[in-house]
């Protein structure tokens, strides 16, 4: 934040941004991402659209290449809720200790 203030010295409108979903849970984070990575999934889908209509191929394959990226974070996103139903909140954070 201090890197966008610096510029200027009155206080940026956050609110502008729109709504700020934040989970209390682990389980309620993931659920945030998911529901962000599925809007973007659904705006991607309809970028490529348009790129195709206006015959736009070099950003609909940009658009392409993101849309499989954010398809991975969607199915890791839906994998890890699975894992938590599965397990417990407890069990799955407990999982997630690793020693790298």
């Amino acid at each position: 934040m201090k890197r966008l203030l610096a510029p200027s010295t009155s206080m940026p409108n956050m609110q502008r941004l729109g709504k700020v979903s934040v989970g209390e849970t682990v389980k309620e984070q993931l659920q945030v991402d998911l529901m962000l990575e599925q809007e973007a999934v659904q705006r991607l889908h309809h970028g490529i659209k348009v790129c195709g209509e206006r015959a736009d191929h070099g950003s609909r394959m940009l658009l392409e290449e993101i849309l499989q990226s954010e398809e991975e974070h969607v199915d890791w996103l839906e994998k890890q809720l699975d894992l938590i139903e599965q397990t417990g909140e407890q069990n799955y954070l407990s999982m997630q200790i690793r020693a790298d």
